[in-house]
């Protein structure tokens, strides 16, 4: 649901807009431009197919957004194996573990600043 609602937001808002209900948590930290800025911008504009033109906005956006479009298809992918299979367990640890891996290759720029932020302040 929580995934489906990320895309409808992306697809609700244009890129050329001026009101983004969300504004970056990184520039309201820093009071500035941060890796964050326009991420919501990118999301629209991949939404709508414009892969080029989302890195202008944000150069992390294509990646963060194919983590969200991957898990929004591994739900139903592996709910179906979870019911299917009597070793739900092994799934369950599987979808956890790709989930973990792909989490920290979409967002370990994030990452990595965020700890600049929490150990240089």
């Amino acid at each position: 649901m929580i995934l489906a609602g990320i895309m409808g937001y992306a697809a609700m808002f244009s890129a050329n807009g001026t009101h983004y209900p969300i504004p970056s948590s990184m520039q309201m930290l820093n009071q500035g431009k941060d890796i964050s800025a326009g991420l919501s911008r990118s999301f629209s504009e991949l939404v709508r197919g414009r892969i080029h033109r989302s890195r202008e906005y944000n150069e992390y956006g294509p990646r963060i957004f194919l983590f969200f479009l991957l898990q929004l298809l591994m739900r139903p992918l592996f709910a179906f194996f979870y019911l299917k299979q009597h070793q739900a367990v092994k799934w369950i640890y599987l979808d956890a573990g790709i989930s973990i891996v792909l989490f920290v290759m979409a967002f370990l720029p994030f990452i990595k600043r965020l700890t600049e932020i929490m150990f240089n302040s």
